[in-house]
């Protein structure tokens, strides 16, 4: 499991290369986390045939965590 949370938030850090996940005065973007867990879920169901809930699931923990290690930066 930790190794699928992991991958979803690699996945998530790459999207945020084009999207940011977090807006310039620190608050989260929901819409591009949301769109981020989107696609790892999209790609995970593919390789792994899981149901979508289980790689929502993933994709979401990984996207927030994504997210807060972008904020993280941005504070610094």
């Amino acid at each position: 499991m930790r190794a699928a949370v992991v991958a979803a938030t690699e996945s998530a850090k790459r999207f945020a290369r084009t999207t940011p996940l977090v807006t310039g005065d620190g608050v989260f973007d929901r819409s591009a986390i949301m769109r981020a867990a989107i696609c790892s879920a999209q790609a995970r169901m593919e390789v792994t045939g899981d149901a979508w809930g289980v790689c929502m699931s993933y994709a979401l923990k990984g996207a927030w965590a994504a997210a807060k290690a972008s904020r993280l930066v941005r504070a610094h």
